[in-house]
């Protein structure tokens, strides 16, 4: 299963940014793929698109930015390792970030909160 997140202030730039996000999409894969959108500052989605990472349901997660998770940088650090501990493969496609340096990134962030 594949979850998009989509986070806008009105529902035209939802849809924008819905179907941005699914322009990558091989057709066999739009029909696993559920858009979790949250407009305005509610998370909801958020929380069940993470819910739903957790409980295996979700395997990849595409979003247009990084920044539309969340502008603080703990948080995506959180939301990150919760994709790493999942083995969810995250695709942001604003945004040129290789994935596997991110990995690293916040696996050794974590070691260093540990030691």
């Amino acid at each position: 299963m594949i979850g998009i997140y989509v986070k806008a202030n009105d529902l035209v730039s939802e849809n924008e940014q819905a179907n941005f996000c699914e322009k990558g999409l091989k057709s066999d894969e739009k029909s696993k793929t559920t858009i979790y959108s949250d407009i305005g500052n509610c998370r909801i989605e958020l929380k069940h698109l993470i819910e739903n990472v957790k409980a295996g349901k979700i395997k990849k997660v595409i979003c247009s930015e990084l920044s539309r998770f969340s502008r603080r940088n703990n948080e995506i650090i959180e939301l990150l390792d919760i994709f790493i501990e999942n083995n969810v493969r995250l695709v942001i496609n604003n945004e040129d970030i290789d994935y596997s340096i991110m990995k690293r990134i916040v696996l050794d962030i974590n070691e260093i909160k540990t030691t």
